[in-house]
């Protein structure tokens, strides 16, 4: 092998101007290593850097390399490198070109393309021949894993519901309290633009003592006006009871409806904070 690039560097012209390159093979197989040479004569004065492993070789791999000691005639040096190089492309013709960098000015000098011929290892045509025929596997259905599976899930479920069972359903209250008093505020403000209807006051207080019901899990609407003073101990609350009473049984459309409307919805919306912050429509429920 150095016997051979001896040779091949002894070719090379006087001060050459390009990097020269060369495959010490003319072919080469998928997955064997090959030789490339190469070598550059530049000015003593000047130093260059040869490729190496960090350096793109496609359509080639870099294996590894052994760099000759740099020879210098009459001011001119000669460098030389061989490296060992592996390819895995299926072209017929493999070409690369590499270069060398000048040290202090990074300038780059290419080299003429090298090219190598891709040897196949198979002989002749591949011929593929059918000697097993075609049997599709039916999927069985694979009932341990699946068992598996459901155990392994039940057994998630039953350490949820045993830890944040309590939290879930909390929260599960919480949301359908809150939404049952968003509709009550929806409908007790409709009713209150229409105070001067004997109808929709009456609808208004059988909606009010309802919710209030369901709130306080007390029979608040078969409590009447007196009842519920005693009840809450709230005059005007009790005030605006008898207003209602007076709309809707004695016919008198008072000027204080529209108050009592606010006074009963502001009542309803402090009992709902109330109980929410305590908790205490959670626990009975």
């Amino acid at each position: 092998m150095r016997r051979f690039l001896l040779i091949f560097l002894s070719c090379i012209p006087a001060f050459a101007q390009k990097p020269q390159a060369h495959f010490l093979e003319d072919s080469v197989m998928v997955g064997k290593e090959i030789k490339l040479a190469m070598s550059y004569t530049h000015s003593s004065k000047s130093d260059v850097v040869f490729p190496d492993s960090s350096y793109d070789f496609t359509p080639f791999k870099f294996v590894s390399y052994e760099l000759f000691e740099t020879k210098t005639i009459d001011g001119k040096s000669l460098d030389s490198v061989v490296y060992t190089l592996v390819t895995y492309e299926l072209d017929s013709v493999l070409y690369f070109q590499p270069s060398i960098k000048y040290l202090i000015s990074g300038e780059k000098v290419y080299a003429d393309s090298a090219k190598v011929y891709l040897k196949s290892s198979i002989k002749g045509t591949p011929r593929i021949k059918e000697t097993v025929p075609l049997f599709v596997v039916k999927k069985d259905l694979n009932l341990p894993k699946i068992t598996y599976y459901l155990i392994g899930l039940f057994l998630i479920i039953f350490v949820i519901v045993a830890f944040f069972g309590d939290w879930f359903k909390q929260k599960y209250r919480l949301f359908i309290l809150e939404r049952k008093h968003k509709r009550f505020l929806n409908d007790f403000k409709k009713r209150a633009l229409r105070p001067k209807l004997l109808n929709n006051n009456e609808r208004a207080v059988q909606e009010w003592k309802m919710y209030m019901e369901e709130l306080e899990q007390e029979p608040i609407s078969t409590m009447s006006t007196s009842e519920l003073g005693k009840l809450y101990q709230n005059l005007p609350l009790e005030q605006a009871l008898k207003t209602f009473d007076s709309a809707i049984f004695g016919g008198v459309i008072s000027e204080e409806l529209p108050m009592a409307y606010n006074v009963m919805q502001n009542f309803a919306v402090r009992r709902y904070r109330q109980i929410r912050r305590s908790g205490a429509h959670l626990h009975r429920s």
